[in-house]
């Protein structure tokens, strides 16, 4: 489908959204649909045995407390797709009053792997540095020359992404004299800071380490962490191709900066997603996905996702009378790999009741409680919530055939 008549059709299927952020996310979700369904069937899949790659890889990670969680899913994500390929030193600029307790959560993430994580302390060098809305975390990354004087080149991933490769290729480039590589968010060369590779050796033989702590003081930048490294390393910034720096919010923007073939590779290709978790594994309680993952990562069980063929959305308003028995016929379907995704749409009688006893008996089953908006409204809360491969809206008081 052309490109324009697609971005036409997503935008009115996504006027009901209250916001304009519900709006992007219904948009985004339809526009970039197959990637995400490609990204969400392997990213948690552990990779057949290939050549492996002998030499560790360097990777690091930055967060204050808050953010453990989701670095403990990053990590995760990245030693699944990497099983079997390569293993990595992974760094952990973290806060200290992260508990001894959380440490040794991710610390078992490498076990059955010669990875090894490593946890470093932020240093006081930016102690005076402009935040803004931010917390000081935001220049741990700039923090790694002098953290890590012996390692001369390392990849530093926001926490906030899911890989869906390994890093062989990214880590293999050839820096040469540049400081930094990322991928660009705007055609004047501007990058975004969530995936780098740092040439660590290079930003210390050029002193440019105390230059950052020096302009970290004196301007007040926007973004503070991601212009700063934009404007201190200008001129010295190797490009990557979109597929290390995938972001679906910016929607048909990467048009505009990005060639037909990045865009295309990204599907086949994808190694770095990133700002998924309020974008496309939203639960039904508006919970963040690194809840989910993690509580599944505290109790040692192997993080795997399976995506159904199906998902079925039933919007529902004061639909007890009703909707036990399209329920039941769900269930009792010849064909079992669905995931029923039940929206109530702000019902005043015991409709939703009746669905978490359902719920409690049969996985499959999901509820979404929302305010009365419509069903329209609560037909798109549905689908942008919808993990299947397939999406089939089935009103409440509609019957189905078991087969």
């Amino acid at each position: 489908m052309n490109w324009k008549i697609k971005k036409f059709f997503c935008n009115l299927v996504a006027l009901p959204g209250f916001t304009r952020t519900q709006r992007r996310r219904i948009r985004d979700r339809l526009m970039f649909r197959d990637v995400i369904l490609e990204t969400n069937v392997n990213f948690f899949t552990t990779p057949s045995k290939q050549i492996y790659n002998k030499t560790k890889i360097n990777v690091a990670f930055c967060s204050d407390k808050r953010g453990i969680k989701l670095m403990a899913v990053a990590i995760k994500s990245l030693l699944n797709v990497s099983a079997n390929k390569c293993d990595y030193n992974i760094y952990c600029v973290i806060d200290t009053d992260v508990t001894s307790a959380e440490k040794k959560s991710i610390s078992k993430l490498t076990d059955g792997t010669k990875s090894t994580i490593t946890f470093l302390k932020p240093n006081h060098d930016f102690h005076k540095c402009c935040v803004r809305h931010w917390t000081r975390a935001i220049y741990y990354r700039t923090m790694l020359p002098d953290l890590l004087p012996d390692v001369d080149k390392i990849i530093y991933a926001d926490i906030d992404v899911i890989f869906c490769n390994d890093l062989i290729e990214a880590y293999n480039i050839d820096m040469d004299k540049n400081y930094i590589a990322g991928v660009k968010t705007f055609n004047n060369g501007y990058i975004n800071s969530g995936f780098l590779i740092m040439n660590l050796k290079q930003i210390r033989k050029d002193n440019l380490y105390k230059k950052w702590i020096d302009a970290s003081q004196r301007k007040q930048y926007p973004n503070p962490d991601q212009d700063l490294l934009n404007f201190t390393c200008r001129g010295r910034i190797l490009y990557l191709p979109l597929k290390y720096n995938f972001q679906p919010m910016d929607g048909a923007n990467i048009y505009k900066y990005h060639t037909p073939c990045e865009i295309a590779d990204i599907q086949y290709h994808l190694v770095v997603l990133l700002k998924i978790n309020d974008q496309y594994f939203l639960n039904s309680g508006g919970n963040m996905p690194h809840k989910q993952v993690y509580g599944n990562i505290a109790k040692d069980k192997n993080m795997t996702k399976s995506q159904p063929l199906f998902t079925v959305v039933i919007p529902m308003y004061n639909a007890s009378k009703f909707i036990k028995k399209p329920i039941e016929q769900l269930i009792h379907q010849t064909f079992d790999d669905i995931e029923i995704l039940i929206v109530d749409d702000g019902s005043t009688d015991n409709c939703a009741e009746i669905i978490k006893q359902y719920a409690k008996h049969d996985k499959r089953i999901k509820l979404i409680q929302q305010k009365n908006a419509g069903v329209s409204t609560a037909s798109n809360t549905g689908i942008l919530n919808a993990s299947g491969k397939y999406i089939c809206i089935h009103d409440h008081d509609d019957f189905v055939n078991l087969e």
